[in-house]
């Protein structure tokens, strides 16, 4: 089996072998080593089923995976029992002693990065995160929550952090374009409530997580700051994750310096005097970038309407973890918005168009909403009839503020 497991790696690793690349002994120890941990994430999840974060135990850097019972580690340190840049497995069908595969050159040839993607959790919170951390010195970081049932790396995909659709790591991440940016993405997973395991999510009143998210992405962001000393901090999200920005501008306006929702309508809670939204004497800036043929907020001429609904096949996927899945209408927010930043009272007819898009902007452009009118709800509609890559869009508003 083990013989097997060792050949499977090396002709598996054929092609990145063969690739032009920096020579190994180039490469720090411990960067080489989570290049050999991600591989095996990769290439062998019947193993190693899901992303972990890295542990260290002299000699190793090592990961453990709790499903298969299997350690992964590779040795990081010069120990007489071990040998230098070895790979080793322990538990599981690999028995109780550390088990030799090779050594880490013989499955990888790991390349200088521009960066490095580090996986972590915050005290007290459940939620795994994906922090890409370009080298030098990014100026700011922007935080991106997912949609309704969908995972981190969906949305670090979509957005460009992650070059493909794959849960996240150093070697696949777009160093070029992230370190061109000077920008740290942060990528939290939501999490879901037991009746619904599938359906991954944000506690935002519309749906719920059974998590207290405004609580943590305060600490994130604290967390944040605290370790990467940026200047500027924004969060963002689509659907679901949208929502969950709007939850926090008007509830957690201090938290971060803007607020980026797509395809992401508030509760209509806060359409009611009873409840409403209360971002404070001084209002965040706040981008709304939304679709306006979305067959899941089934708002096709219905832009101006009080409320949206939810598509009721979308609820039932994941009913029980839906507490309302009648939505404010964006605009109908919008104005509200705008008149409690700067006392403006936006008209529809007000609209600049260009081309697909419909765009808003008031109070300095501190508040804007753009409606890409024959877009659908993923976010791949939006960019396509938008004419720009949304993160684009999105660093380019955050850069205003």
């Amino acid at each position: 089996m083990l013989r097997g497991l060792v050949c499977v790696w090396t002709i598996a690793l054929g092609v990145v072998l063969s690739a032009p690349s920096v020579r190994a002994q180039s490469v720090d120890a411990t960067d080489s080593a989570i290049q050999l941990l991600d591989f095996g994430e990769s290439r062998f999840p019947e193993y190693f089923p899901r992303r972990r974060s890295n542990l260290s135990f002299a000699p190793f850097l090592y990961r453990y995976y709790p499903e298969s019972g299997v350690y992964l580690g590779v040795v990081v340190a010069p120990d007489p029992a071990y040998i230098q840049q070895g790979v080793y497995v322990l538990g599981g069908l690999f028995g109780d002693t550390p088990m030799f595969v090779g050594l880490l050159s013989d499955y990888i040839t790991p390349v200088v990065s521009s960066g490095a993607v580090q996986t972590r959790t915050i005290a007290g919170f459940p939620n795994s995160i994906d922090f890409f951390v370009p080298d030098g010195s990014p100026t700011r970081a922007l935080i991106y929550l997912h949609g309704g049932a969908g995972t981190n790396y969906n949305i670090a995909n979509a957005m460009g952090y992650n070059t493909r659709n794959d849960p996240a790591t150093t070697a696949l991440a777009n160093w070029p374009w992230i370190k061109s940016n000077r920008v740290i993405g942060v990528f939290p997973q939501g999490q879901a409530i037991d009746a619904e395991p599938n359906a991954r999510t944000w506690s935002n009143h519309a749906m719920t997580s059974g998590q207290d998210d405004v609580a943590f992405l305060q600490a994130l962001a604290a967390h944040v700051r605290a370790t990467y000393g940026v200047t500027r901090l924004a969060i963002a999200g689509h659907s679901m994750g949208g929502a969950m920005v709007q939850r926090m501008w008007c509830e957690s306006p201090d938290t971060f310096d803007a607020y980026i929702s797509m395809a992401g309508p508030a509760s209509r809670r806060y359409l009611d005097a009873a409840t409403p939204c209360n971002p404070g004497t001084h209002p965040p800036p706040y981008l709304g970038l939304f679709a306006g043929s979305d067959s899941v907020l089934q708002n096709t001429g219905k832009w101006e309407a009080q409320t949206w609904q939810v598509a009721p096949l979308v609820v039932a996927g994941s009913a029980r973890a839906w507490l309302d899945s009648v939505l404010a209408g964006e605009w109908q927010m919008y104005r509200r918005r705008a008149a409690m930043t700067c006392g403006a009272d936006p008209q529809a007819a007000e609209g600049v168009v260009q081309g697909d898009v419909v765009t808003w902007s008031h109070c300095n452009g501190r508040v804007k909403l753009l409606n890409v009118r024959s877009a659908n709800h993923p976010m791949s509609s939006i960019e396509e009839y938008a004419g720009l890559p949304l993160a684009d869009l999105i660093n380019q508003f955050v850069d205003g503020y």
